[in-house]
C-alpha cells in the first residue's frame, strides 16, 4: 500500500496522479490511472466539507458457479474525530442493480449494506459516529446475477459535514 497525505489551507480542489514503476533488470512495468482528490469547501452553515474520492474503475465480475466474487475498493481518509453524518456517493454502471450486494466498511470495522436500487451516481446519507473518520474505508461490490450481465465500480466518494 502506497499512502500520501496533502494538505491544503485554501478552498480548492487538488488533484493528484500517482504513478508507480518497477524497474528490474529483466522487465520494467508501469502502473498509472490512480488518481487521487481532495477537496474542502466552507458550506452553508460555515463548517467545512471534506471530499475524498477513488476514481479508480473496477469491474464487477458475474456469479461464477454460485460462488459470486466480491471486488473491493478503497479511501484512505486523513480526517481526526468522529465520522459523524457520512455522505457516500457511489457511481456504478450495471444493467440490473437488484443483482447487486453492497457494502460499506467503516475504518472501526463497522459495517453497513446499502441498497443498490439504481445505477449512475447516488448518494447516502449515514449516520457513522459510531467510527472514527481517521482510516481506511472500504467499498465491496458483489453481483448475485447470473449470465452476461456486468457492471463496473466507476467512482466513489465520501463527505464529511
Amino acid at each position: 500500500f502506497f499512502f500520501l497525505f496533502f494538505f491544503n489551507d485554501t478552498a480548492t480542489t487538488e488533484i493528484y496522479t500517482l504513478s508507480l514503476h518497477d524497474a528490474l533488470p529483466i522487465s520494467f512495468n508501469s502502473y498509472s490511472g490512480v488518481s487521487l482528490l481532495g477537496d474542502y469547501t466552507v458550506n452553508n452553515s460555515g463548517g467545512v466539507d471534506l471530499f475524498f474520492e477513488n476514481r479508480v474503475k473496477i469491474n464487477i465480475p458475474n456469479d461464477l458457479n454460485g460462488f459470486p466474487p466480491s471486488v473491493n475498493s478503497a479511501i484512505f481518509v486523513n480526517k481526526t474525530g468522529s465520522a459523524g453524518t457520512t455522505h457516500i456517493t457511489l457511481d456504478i454502471t450495471h444493467t440490473n442493480p437488484a443483482d447487486l450486494i453492497i457494502e460499506i466498511a467503516y475504518p472501526n470495522g463497522t459495517k453497513t449494506a446499502l441498497e443498490a436500487l439504481a445505477v449512475g451516481a447516488k448518494t447516502y446519507t449515514l449516520d457513522a459516529s459510531s467510527s472514527h473518520a481517521l482510516g481506511i474505508w472500504g467499498l465491496t461490490v458483489r453481483d448475485m446475477g447470473r449470465g452476461g450481465i456486468a457492471g463496473s465500480i466507476d467512482s466513489w466518494s465520501i463527505t464529511f459535514r
